[in-house]
């Protein structure tokens, strides 16, 4: 992930490495100490140009390369002095390839590639332990990877309760767009259970009237039957009245005859009783002794 680094942080960056030339055992050449010279002018095209011409005449040199590189990095062209600080790790010694981790670290930082700029520190203060500069901007650069990782973190959570919001939104939308589709249906739901319900009072009240309606037509032929009923009932109990009035006399007659006679054998009895009674109390009397002289 890259970013660039915000502007205050910028001018943090401790000791960029400048110039480095050729050995001071070393002839130095024309044209390089025309680039240096341009180079501390602030002229850095122009050291451009005269480092170009150097590289054409001594060949590929990683000191050349390393200032070419610098000339590029304080025009802004990162992309260009990397290149060239590339370049320069090829074939230099430990002194300058820890200068040029360095330098790449603070071009990669410009370009707010924090994980490659905190690498090249990390290889720059291998080969120079304890440089206080390369650990200043290494400590720089990871606080800056920090911040942006927890600026992400906030940012992802502050889209995700946007993004949750918007669903809630747009289900609140989707209801709301649904309540009157739903409401219509419940409105019809209940529109058709109340024509059932009416329709089934209706029927009941058409068989409670089809029932009554039987009933008033068979109630004639009914009261009909039971006045038939009792009629032909009248009748026989007449009937059977007439056939006792004219059993009354004969057993009038009959019980009459019989409670005579019965009567009569009684008033024999009592006859015969009384006969026996009285034969009895006059044989029982004392006879009145006659005298005979």
């Amino acid at each position: 992930m890259t970013a660039r680094i915000p502007a205050a942080l910028a001018f943090v960056l401790l000791a960029f490495v400048g110039l480095t030339g050729f050995s001071l055992f070393e002839r130095e050449d024309s044209d390089v100490a025309k680039g240096n010279e341009a180079y501390g002018k602030q002229e850095y095209p122009e050291a451009v140009s005269s480092y170009d011409k150097a590289a054409e005449r001594l060949g590929a040199q990683p000191e050349i390369a390393y200032d070419r590189a610098n000339a590029f990095y304080k025009q802004g062209q990162y992309p260009q002095a990397m290149e060239e600080y590339l370049k320069a790790l090829t074939g230099s010694d430990d002194a300058l390839k820890a200068k040029t981790y360095y330098n790449m670290g603070n071009a990669l930082l410009q370009q707010g590639k924090l994980a490659e700029a905190i690498d090249s520190y990390k290889r720059s203060l291998k080969l120079v332990p304890g440089d206080r500069d390369a650990i200043f901007n290494l400590e720089l650069a990871q606080r800056i990877m920090e911040e942006q990782k927890k600026k992400q973190e906030e940012q992802q959570k502050q889209e995700g309760d946007e993004n949750q919001q918007d669903d809630q939104n747009q289900a609140q939308d989707e209801n709301a767009q649904n309540e009157p589709q739903q409401d219509q249906q419940n409105a019809d739901q209940q529109k058709s259970e109340e024509e059932k319900q009416n329709q089934d009072q209706q029927q009941g009240d058409e068989r409670k009237q089809d029932q009554q309606a039987q009933k008033q037509q068979g109630e004639p032929q009914q009261q009909q039957q039971q006045q038939q009923q009792q009629q032909a009932q009248g009748r026989q109990e007449e009937q059977q009245q007439g056939q006792e009035q004219q059993a009354q006399p004969a057993q009038a007659q009959s019980v009459e005859k019989s409670e005579a006679e019965r009567t009569l054998d009684q008033l024999r009895d009592n006859e015969k009783s009384f006969q026996m009674q009285l034969f009895m109390l006059q044989e029982g009397q004392p006879r009145k002794m006659e005298q005979d002289w």
